[in-house]
């Protein structure tokens, strides 16, 4: 953002013209709370602990993950 505007192409040399375009950002803050958890669960996942990291992600909400880590673990779902 604070670059100054290219004039031409650094490839093709080619002038360059500006764009305007609208869009939207968003920014995501996530709790320490909830990387402490990912963490854990990755932790879980590392060590083949498969019904470990599936609980622990299901209390959190995480349910593909928790899905996933079931299947491994041999539960059927």
């Amino acid at each position: 953002m604070s670059d100054k505007p290219l004039g031409e192409c650094p490839r093709c040399r080619a002038p360059v013209e500006k764009l305007l375009s609208r869009f939207h950002a968003c920014v995501i803050e996530t709790s320490d709370e909830v990387i402490a958890t990912e963490k854990r669960v990755s932790d879980y996942e590392k060590d083949g602990r498969w019904s470990h990291a599936a609980e622990l992600a299901d209390k959190a909400g995480m349910d593909n993950r928790a899905r996933e880590n079931y299947k491994k673990a041999g539960y059927d779902m």
